[in-house]
């Protein structure tokens, strides 16, 4: 089973993001562009997110991180703080090229599941990556959208559920 995660937001943040237990202070602080904003090389993990993903690469999962970085610099930035944390498999690092885009990279890797957050510091949930993906590889992926800086732990353990379409009873 492939997992597909984005990192920034999703299961980074920026280091002055850690000092807050309320989410909305995390995200008013992205939202104001404020200079740890832009700070990737001290990024921090959000709260348990390295526990859950050990435990799906414990299960066999191959996860790939995907950043929103496009320069070189910044984007090994995000590579060394994944390694300094220890998040397992960081040499699957994803990131856009000249004339790529986050759908391309999701459509050429083909995860069973990708993980993302909601980009609300960015506004009216442009940035989610599963809706510009095309219907036929969508119906192949099981997406899951969680709060920006909200983490994943409320996410199933078992990949094998991770990966289970949900399905609402209208009863």
């Amino acid at each position: 089973m492939v997992i597909a995660i984005f990192t920034e937001g999703t299961i980074l943040m920026h280091k002055t993001g850690h000092d807050f237990e309320n989410r909305a202070n995390i995200v008013a602080q992205a939202k104001a562009d404020i200079d740890s904003v832009h700070n990737y090389a001290n990024y921090v993990p959000v709260l348990g997110v390295i526990d859950k993903i050990d435990f799906w690469a414990n299960q066999g999962a191959e996860i790939y991180y995907i950043t929103s970085r496009a320069d070189y610099s910044e984007i090994q930035d995000i590579l060394n703080v994944l390694n300094k944390f220890k998040f397992p498999q960081t040499h699957h690092l994803l990131f856009r090229t000249e004339g790529n885009s986050y759908t391309n990279l999701v459509e050429d890797l083909l995860p069973d599941v990708l993980i993302e957050d909601d980009c609300e510091s960015m506004g009216e949930n442009s940035e989610i990556i599963f809706p510009t993906i095309s219907e036929p590889i969508k119906k192949r992926i099981k997406s899951w959208v969680v709060p920006e800086f909200g983490g994943i732990t409320n996410l199933p353990n078992r990949i094998l559920e991770l990966a289970l379409p949900v399905i609402i009873n209208h009863d």
